[in-house]
């Protein structure tokens, strides 16, 4: 056991170190999310720290590991995020459709639904956006988006967002990282690969994409799920009870999740890349005004069975 001033910490035990992407539920690859904790951690911490039926929250839910494993092992889930990105990955999890079949269905018909849009004017998109794709493909993108933007259709958007960038032929972009949005034209230029900067149609993709998600498909317990809440983790609501309280703050001095996620963040709503650019110091701000709030200073003591049963990584 080791001591961090006057908290007991266990250190971490070597198991968690192995890759779990083989072998989680696959909608935890619905679409990436720079780090975010896995999976496997997360249900082994659910099931340490609670139990069946309890209340598991998580402030800083991110992609929505957490309440996705806490739902799966027979826990009621509240997570929240202040990212728009986080909100849609969470609820998409949390809220699939219940089959394989149900969500080719929703996706047929979205796509259909999208194809009767009229024609997006591309002058209007800013020109980053557009150095990524095919205008064609823009085009099928920035409509189908249009019909994902709608309430409940949470599952739609995050695969759409699963598929936007990456260098191999299953994704929408032009050759580019998977992670954070960036082209990589430099190591594929468009004279030697030209094939990689053609139309890349919206709908075998999406597709195939749904089709991916439900690979290892396991559902959440409807009644096992509490709830969302996209706000700052200051503006908080807790319950007055719960069984634990498990989370993985996010790395202030790390990673900039506004930046990362721009071109997502711009597919769910435009306007969102200018309230997001350089939130780094918003965001530590907003950390440790949180923690200094006198409601959360009690999230790390709350419990309903005993005087700690709280995780953190």
């Amino acid at each position: 056991m080791l001591r961090f001033g006057s908290v007991e910490v266990t250190p971490a035990p070597a198991r968690w170190r192995q890759p779990c992407a083989n072998t989680e539920c696959s909608l935890h690859q619905l679409s990436p999310y720079i780090g975010k904790i896995k999976s496997s951690i997360a249900g082994e911490l659910v099931e340490r720290f609670s139990k069946p039926g309890d209340l598991v929250v998580d402030p800083f839910a991110g992609a929505g590991t957490i309440p996705f494993e806490a739902a799966l092992r027979g826990r009621r889930a509240l997570g929240a995020d202040i990212s728009p990105y986080a909100r849609i990955l969470s609820k998409a999890k949390l809220s699939p459709p219940p089959s394989l079949d149900a969500a080719l269905s929703l996706a047929e018909r979205a796509l259909q639904e999208a194809a009767q849009l009229p024609t997006p004017d591309l002058r209007v998109v800013p020109a980053w956006v557009r150095r990524f794709y095919h205008p064609d493909t823009l085009r099928e993108a920035l409509n189908f988006a249009s019909i994902c933007r709608r309430p409940g259709n949470e599952f739609l958007m995050a695969c759409l967002l699963g598929i936007l960038h990456h260098q191999r032929s299953g994704f929408l972009s032009y050759p580019s990282s998977h992670l954070v949005p960036y082209l990589r034209d430099r190591k594929y230029p468009r004279h030697q690969f030209p094939e990689m900067y053609a139309y890349r149609e919206l709908r075998p993709r999406l597709l195939a994409k749904v089709r991916r998600s439900y690979k290892r498909f396991v559902s959440p317990r409807g009644s096992a799920v509490v709830g969302f809440k996209q706000t700052a983790v200051q503006n908080v609501v807790m319950p007055t009870r719960f069984g634990a309280l498990i989370t993985s703050p996010p790395y202030m001095n790390a990673l900039d999740y506004g930046r990362d996620n721009r071109l997502r963040l711009w597919f769910i709503e435009p306007s969102l890349v200018d309230q997001v650019d350089n939130d780094v110091t918003a965001r530590r701000q907003a950390f440790r005004s949180g923690f200094r709030h006198r409601r959360l200073a009690k999230l790390f003591s709350c419990s309903t069975s005993s005087p700690r049963r709280n995780a953190r990584r």
